[in-house]
């Protein structure tokens, strides 16, 4: 997450991260952008875009899934054998 103000404190590395995605924007499908603002102007740069993260996000918060009372939990014998999509 990127806060905004933190975006105006540091104005070359903005320019650093816009001047790279201008250069490579063929980059941009498979990432989230810092030029999209969220929630309180807040920004995030990850390495998948929106629809894979809320995929992941979906699980990793599921407590069927990952996780569970007493934190992160991974059946590994209930993943032997199968293919696990992102």
């Amino acid at each position: 997450m990127v806060e905004s103000r933190y975006l105006e404190e540091f104005p070359q590395t903005r320019q650093r991260v816009d001047d790279f995605l201008n250069r490579h924007p063929e980059l941009c499908d498979n990432i989230t952008s810092l030029r999209e603002k969220g929630v309180n102007d807040r920004r995030i740069l990850t390495v998948m875009n929106e629809s894979k993260l809320r995929r992941v996000l979906h699980r990793m918060l599921d407590p069927n899934e990952f996780l569970s009372d007493y934190g992160n939990s991974v059946d590994l014998q209930g993943l032997r054998g199968k293919a696990v999509r992102v």
